[in-house]
């Protein structure tokens, strides 16, 4: 499949500029996790 990323990609990910597919972002993944582990 060879699919374009067209939609907008979530805090926490990031497009790999070489292969245009999706990945974690380190850095802002801890932040999301920091978030969600304080919700109630």
């Amino acid at each position: 499949m060879n699919r374009k990323i067209t939609e907008k990609i979530p805090y926490g990910l990031m497009r790999h500029e070489k292969y245009d597919v999706v990945v974690v972002d380190s850095e802002k993944m801890e932040s999301v996790k920091w978030m969600f582990k304080f919700m109630p």
